[in-house]
């Protein structure tokens, strides 16, 4: 009996994996190995849908679309999908630039779409054709004559006399990012290291590393601290992270390679709100500034840069209104984000756009007042009319007795059918009992008018613009497709998954629903978290992002400066 169920177990084991194996080989040898024909004149028989971008919200949607449905071409002037998440921690060297980075092309490939793609694809026998991918960067959207104008800016032309590059559409969906936000703030492009691209974590791991290269060479404690004081601008999850990153780098490895040089290093983030992760929830802030000061890392909250000279930035603590001024070696400078120039004159271009920090998008995130245009991802914003515009009329509407007070089933009612209009309603619906407990001031079991006009202009301010995460790029990249492809009407409902950031030490902090976690335990999850979000990326990645970890824990970081 027991050789017979290892007979049909190994047999069992064998046929499933020879199946595997042989299926993988169909796909990757067969079924994908159809080009894209070009540019132009394209497929005649299929509109032609342009991206713009090649971040979260652009590889999310071309891993999505449906190829046999639209001629695709993804425009960018970076021809790889870069993990963000991992940004500052490739600026000490924890991870190496390269191990969070896609050639796009790759991920382009059949065999990187989602497996619901794929399966649906052989089921019916389509053998799609991959999207085209341009390295060149859209200078123009003229979406008058549906063309989108692009340059080649890498440096090597095709000719000597080359020619913008003019790409008709049939659908544009525009996901080219954002820039960081300087406030307008003199002399930050001039000294200050930004954070969003891998040259910028290269450009920073080597001046860190030439500062204390530097400091070997003087015998002056006053030069020592001069060329090791390094700051921080910007307290959301960028500026934590590096921070904490940069701390850890002193602390586990440097000390120990310049030991008579980074007991004179500081390290210095200013932040112009009261509080760090200002939009994480309280406990996580609290939790991080006290590990920071525990960490001996400087603290400025509530302060405001006014200039940044030549290693020298002028600071406002807003409360006082007293200004003075914080030298540096290094200032990274990672604060809110704003349009690019090509958004911003997009925006400017359409009368209906009057949201001048992003595209402005309706539910289905399409450009508010063009018809084949979409936006998604930070260039993009989502809005909805206010519900407090319209108060009177949905009392009126919701007091179906016509008492001239709502109870709490009219008000829920009513609530319910604003959430066809702005899904994002939904988790306020769920809280309705709560919210007619707020402003029920009188405690009479019913709501006035104006107690109710209260309610609906507290759930206006409390239905915040949507984060510029990798989560809701990455939610509303697969929404798109989903719905260009046909097999969704609904619209865009952002559901969130939970917080992470890395704060130092090993720790991190973490939400959950309404569960805070914090600490090594958090810290653990953050990495679990990641490598799975990795996965859904590339296994390679996954693989050489694990081994960093691992090199990085024994061995301690690299410390070349090449």
């Amino acid at each position: 009996m027991l050789r017979r169920v290892v007979f049909w177990g190994v047999s069992s084991g064998t046929i499933a994996t020879a199946s595997l194996t042989g299926f993988c080989y169909f796909e990757n040898y067969y079924w994908d190995s159809k080009p894209n024909q070009g540019i132009l004149p394209g497929d005649p028989s299929r509109p032609k849908l342009v991206v713009l971008g090649t971040g979260w919200s652009a590889l999310s949607f071309l891993r999505n679309i449906d190829t046999t449905k639209y001629d695709v071409v993804c425009v960018s002037p970076r021809n790889y999908f870069l993990f963000t998440p991992l940004l500052p921690a490739a600026t000490v060297g924890t991870v190496e630039h390269r191990s969070i980075v896609v050639p796009i092309r790759e991920a382009l490939s059949y065999k990187c779409q989602s497996m619901y793609r794929r399966i649906a694809n052989i089921l019916n026998g389509y053998r799609p054709e991959r999207p085209l991918f341009l390295e060149v960067m859209c200078t123009k959207i003229d979406h008058q004559n549906k063309k989108v104008v692009c340059e080649d800016v890498s440096g090597i032309t095709a000719s000597a006399n080359a020619q913008p590059i003019e790409i008709p559409y049939d659908t544009l969906v525009i996901a080219i990012g954002a820039q960081n936000n300087t406030f307008n703030t003199p002399g930050v492009h001039e000294n200050c290291h930004f954070l969003t691209a891998t040259n910028h974590a290269i450009e920073i791991r080597s001046h860190i590393i030439d500062l204390l290269e530097t400091a070997v060479t003087t015998e002056s404690i006053e030069d020592k601290r001069r060329l090791l004081r390094f700051l921080v601008v910007g307290g959301g999850p960028s500026g934590v992270e590096f921070a904490a990153e940069l701390d850890d780098f002193l602390k586990q490895d440097l000390r120990h390679l310049y030991p008579r040089d980074t007991p004179y290093a500081t390290v210095t983030l200013v932040q112009s709100t009261e509080h760090l992760l200002s939009t994480y929830d309280q406990k996580i802030s609290e939790y991080t500034e006290q590990l920071f000061r525990w960490s001996e890392i400087n603290l400025l909250t509530n302060t405001r840069v006014l200039d940044v000279k030549p290693g020298l930035v002028t600071l406002l603590h807003k409360p006082s209104q007293a200004t003075h001024t914080v030298p540096f070696s290094l200032c990274v400078w990672a604060t809110g984000v704003s349009p690019t120039p090509v958004a911003q004159a997009f925006i400017d271009s359409i009368p209906e756009q009057s949201h001048s920090r992003a595209i402005a998008v309706d539910c289905h995130l399409r450009v508010l007042g063009l018809k084949d245009v979409y936006a998604m991802g930070d260039c993009s914003t989502l809005v909805w009319d206010k519900l407090s515009s319209e108060a009177k009329k949905l009392f009126v509407e919701a007091d179906e007795d016509k008492d001239g007070h709502l109870s709490l089933r009219e008000v829920s009612q009513i609530l319910n059918k604003m959430v066809q209009r702005n899904p994002n309603l939904a988790v306020h619906v769920q809280k309705a009992n709560k919210w007619f407990e707020s402003f029920d001031k009188d405690h009479n079991g019913f709501l006035e008018e104006s107690e109710f006009m209260k309610m609906l202009k507290q759930i206006d301010s409390s239905l915040k613009a949507l984060p510029s995460t990798a989560q809701v790029a990455d939610q509303q990249g697969h929404y798109l497709a989903h719905q260009l492809n046909g097999t969704t009407d609904n619209m865009f409902v952002y559901r969130h998954k939970g917080e992470l950031a890395y704060v130092g030490g090993d720790h991190a902090a973490a939400t959950l629903g309404d569960t805070v976690l914090t600490g090594a335990t958090a810290g653990v999850l953050w990495r679990i978290a990641f490598l799975d979000m990795l996965a859904a990326v590339g296994w390679k990645n996954t693989l050489a992002v694990s081994f960093d970890w691992a090199k990085a824990a024994v061995f301690g970081r690299d410390t070349s400066r090449v």
